[in-house]
């Protein structure tokens, strides 16, 4: 009896430790296969969607266990490079910048709040929400979500103030008329009195500042607004890019249909983003809801070129959304051109309570007046 228990209990250490070498080689040649094929193809893109956490736990998980359990070194090394190449998966805010105070009142100081208010003010207290609004008394208001599911109940309001059914996007077929774009702007005309406003399908900026022109990309993922500030040209790129994934099982042919369709839309959005970032000569802001967790792929871009605002905060892991109770995931960014000569005076990013998903990114700019901006201004003003 004691020799069948000894050789029971081998056969399952034996078991035990196959079935976790088993689960080390899967997670290299994964996370080797995500770190070569990531941003190249949509169902790539669902594995992004995953707490960037998990890119260290499961890992972590794995050299515990072969450094306590298994002790063979070629299993403990592999851990150990699944570790590393895991880890590259986190980008945590190390080396936090610092923000500039001005020394003296010979400043321009512009405060922006960035928002996707989720929906809009379906289903609040459209009270609250103006004022929830209002009270951040920013001079530039970058927004998203100005619409309502066409597929919900909206209770008794008036039809005119909305446009009718149409897809968040129609750049690539295959999309339902489920969205309605808020048209009333009688609400903004007397809550913004001494306010520029200017909307394009979903996306909405409230500015103090004179608002120049506007357009809507092709793609509708991003509205273009160009402001003057004291005689300063500046641009804002306020984007919502889709969703990369259909709320559908992923058991049916819907699911991967919405996948593709999404991520050939994404494509799209991004590229011509990238395009138009490249033809601004002017300073800008890029804001919004990118859709996207920084390990996703598609961010690379504008990390490697340009500056990150989220820099500033206090965050190790900064998040943006909350889904399901938990707030794991930053798919919100704000950023400058690298070479701005805008400094930064503070930044927050702040829960917006039960009025959205999303927290809201707070902002302050600064640029002194005898910068060299400025004095190109004024040369330029003198001709």
């Amino acid at each position: 009896m004691t020799e069948y228990k000894r050789e029971k209990g081998c056969l399952i250490s034996f078991v035990i430790r196959f079935f976790i070498r088993s689960i080390n080689v899967t997670w290299i040649v994964f996370i080797i296969g995500y770190l070569i094929l990531k941003g190249q193809f949509a169902l790539i893109t669902i594995f992004g969607s995953a707490p960037v956490l998990l890119f260290i736990i499961i890992p972590l998980a794995l050299v515990f266990f072969h450094l306590i359990i298994d002790r063979k070194t070629r299993y403990i090394f592999f851990s150990i490079v699944g570790l590393l190449l895991g880890s590259s998966q986190l980008y945590p805010n190390i080396n936090k910048l610092d923000v500039m105070q001005p020394s003296d009142d010979n400043h321009v100081s512009v405060k922006i709040m960035n928002w996707n208010t989720e929906m809009w003010d379906m289903g609040k207290d459209s009270s609250e929400f103006f004022n929830f609004l209002v009270e951040q008394n920013s001079d530039i208001y970058i927004l998203q979500e100005r619409i309502y599911n066409a597929n919900y109940d909206i209770g008794v309001r008036d039809s005119s103030h909305f446009s009718i059914p149409h897809p968040i996007t129609t750049v690539v077929p295959g999309f339902a008329d489920s969205y309605m774009s808020v048209e009333d702007t009688s609400e903004l005309e007397e809550r913004f009195p001494n306010y520029y406003f200017v909307a394009n399908h979903q996306f909405l900026v409230i500015s103090k500042y004179p608002i120049v022109e506007s357009w809507l990309d092709r793609s509708e993922q991003y509205q273009v607004v160009d402001i003057d500030i004291d005689g300063l040209p500046f641009r804002i790129f306020n984007v919502h890019m889709l969703l990369h994934v259909e709320l559908e099982n992923p058991l049916k042919r819907k699911f991967y249909e919405g996948l593709s369709n999404r991520f050939d839309a994404r494509v799209v959005g991004f590229n011509n983003l990238e395009s138009d970032i490249m033809k601004t000569d002017i300073e800008y802001v890029v804001a919004g809801d990118f859709n996207s967790t920084p390990n996703m792929g598609t961010m690379d871009e504008l990390f490697s070129s340009h500056k990150n605002i989220f820099r500033y905060t206090d965050e190790y892991f900064p998040s943006t959304i909350k889904f399901l109770g938990a707030s794991f995931w930053q798919i919100d960014y704000v950023f400058l051109k690298k070479n701005s000569y805008f400094n930064i005076k503070s930044f927050t990013n702040e829960s917006a309570e039960h009025l959205s998903d999303h927290k809201m990114q707070l902002f302050e700019l600064w640029l002194g007046e005898d910068s060299d901006l400025f004095a190109s201004k004024k040369q330029l003003a003198s001709m």
